[in-house]
């Protein structure tokens, strides 16, 4: 069953938003990820994206909650997505939403060995985690239920290069095999000043 916390619902996006966020992706350093990271404060987004964050509040969150101060966006190569993961509770605020910009994929979200769920996102589509799904539950894409977290991957390497992680060419969801093709996705999200668990390099490989 889903967990306490989760929606999935429609973005309230443009396809001249789409492209402001296409227009963030950065070049990748030879050697880097397949999976490439652009972050900024929603004080820095481009002017198509200024109302997402108010619309975000407006429409889905509850009031006096912290608002949201960053999005982060990942760009995914043919057949990649990132491990199985919690957003850091100490650098991250209680409620994070996610949206899936371009092409169809499987979001996985995993509790323990034997409770796992898959949730299929279309593009455009957003996912909101709080409570139970945000602290319980790790999420990922493009990955085997069975697989190594983030977690455990920085503390065997701060710094895990992409060889350690592995990925699946389709993910399976109702009986249908979903091709991961190459995808944008954002996550937006309060971030706290002084983040004090992580290094600020090894968090920002982390998520």
């Amino acid at each position: 069953s889903k967990p306490e916390g989760l929606q999935i619902f429609r973005g309230p996006f443009s396809e001249e938003m789409i492209q402001a966020v296409r227009s963030l992706e950065r070049e990748p350093d030879p050697g880097a990820l397949n999976t490439r990271f652009s972050q900024i404060s929603t004080s820095e987004m481009p002017p198509e994206l200024d109302e997402m964050p108010r619309s975000i509040e407006s429409n889905i969150r509850q009031r006096g909650e912290e608002m949201l101060s960053e999005m982060h966006t990942l760009f995914y190569g043919e057949n990649t997505g990132i491990p199985f993961h919690c957003d850091n509770e100490e650098c991250y605020g209680s409620e994070v939403f996610g949206w899936n910009v371009t092409t169809q994929r499987v979001l996985l979200m995993r509790r323990g060995q034997e409770d796992w769920i898959r949730v299929l996102l279309n593009p455009g589509n957003m996912y909101y985690l709080t409570g139970q799904a945000r602290y319980e539950y790790e999420h990922g894409f493009c990955v085997p239920f069975d697989s190594m977290n983030v977690d455990k991957m920085l503390e065997l390497d701060p710094y895990y290069p992409e060889t350690d992680v592995e990925y699946c060419t389709e993910t399976e969801f109702m009986g249908e095999m979903i091709p991961n093709l190459p995808s944008i996705s954002a996550t937006l999200r309060h971030r706290y000043p002084e983040p004090s668990r992580l290094t600020s390099e090894a968090h920002d490989i982390a998520t």
